[in-house]
């Protein structure tokens, strides 16, 4: 909250395009700073019969939900401060 000292910035990216990837945590640095944390919390599923799942909805799920998180993690990398980095940055590498 805003009110509490809170500070929120809304950007719309697709998490298996890697230049959105890119262009979010530009957005984010922008404003924020350095990265302290990523939660990688990006994911879809559609409930269906297994024989009605189709190649095209196979690999919108896939890119989101397995090449999203790398891609985010490579990104963040990118973003972590180069002295003092927090622990989570050290544990990515």
């Amino acid at each position: 909250m805003t009110s509490h000292g809170g500070k929120g910035i809304a950007i719309q990216a697709d998490v298996a395009r890697a230049a959105d990837v890119q262009r979010l945590f530009e957005a984010t640095t922008h404003v924020f700073g350095a990265v302290d944390v990523l939660v990688n919390n990006a994911g879809v599923f559609q409930f269906e019969p297994f024989a009605a799942i189709t190649a095209q909805e196979f690999h919108r799920e896939f890119d989101t939900n397995v090449l999203g998180p790398i891609l985010a993690i490579q990104e963040a990398l990118q973003h972590c401060p180069a002295s003092g980095a927090s622990q989570a940055c050290e544990v990515m590498t």
